[in-house]
C-alpha cells in the first residue's frame, strides 16, 4: 500500500444493526462514539491502520443511486466532502468526483473525516425507509477550499 491512494468510504456504524433498525424512529445515536476522551473516527482510524496509504475519506453520505445518477436528487451541482492529511491525495479524489459530475470541497485533514461520519446520523434519521433522500450542500460560487479539476490528469 505504500504511496497508494486509498478512498474510505465508511461510517463507524455499530456492528449488528440491519439498515431497518438503523432508519427506525425510536433507535437512538447509530454512530460508535468510542471513549469519552475520543470520538471513534473511521477515517483517522484506517489512516492509522494503512499508515504507509494516502487515505482520504469521501462519499460516506452519497446513497449509491446518486453516485449513478446525480439528477436524483435534483439539478444543479452537488457537492462531496473530502478530508486527508496528503494535499496530493486529496487532489486525486477530487479529480475522480469532478469527473463524476460533483464539486469536490476540502474539509481538512483526516482527523475532520469524523464530522463527516456525523452527517450520517442525521442523513439515516430523515430517510423514511420509503424514499431515497440526499443532501445537497451547493454554493452559488466555488468556496475557497473548492478542489478543481486538473484537465492534465491521465486516465
Amino acid at each position: 500500500m505504500l504511496g497508494k491512494v486509498v478512498i474510505n468510504t465508511s461510517n463507524p456504524l455499530r456492528r449488528g444493526e440491519t439498515f431497518n433498525e438503523l432508519v427506525s424512529s425510536s433507535a437512538t445515536w447509530n454512530l460508535v462514539h468510542g471513549s469519552s476522551k475520543e470520538l471513534w473516527n473511521a477515517g483517522k482510524a484506517m489512516a492509522q491502520a494503512l499508515s504507509q496509504a494516502k487515505v482520504v475519506k469521501a462519499f460516506n453520505i452519497l446513497w449509491e443511486n446518486y453516485i449513478v445518477d446525480p439528477t436524483m436528487m435534483g439539478d444543479g451541482q452537488h457537492t462531496i466532502f473530502v478530508s486527508g492529511d496528503d494535499n496530493g491525495a486529496k487532489q486525486v479524489v477530487a479529480n475522480i468526483i469532478c469527473r463524476m459530475g460533483f464539486l469536490s470541497v476540502d474539509t481538512g485533514g483526516i482527523a475532520r473525516s469524523r464530522n463527516l461520519e456525523i452527517m450520517l446520523d442525521l442523513w439515516i434519521k430523515m430517510f423514511d425507509g420509503k424514499t431515497l433522500f440526499g443532501f445537497n450542500f451547493a454554493s452559488p460560487t466555488p468556496a475557497n477550499n473548492n478542489i478543481c479539476c486538473e484537465d492534465t490528469l491521465s486516465t
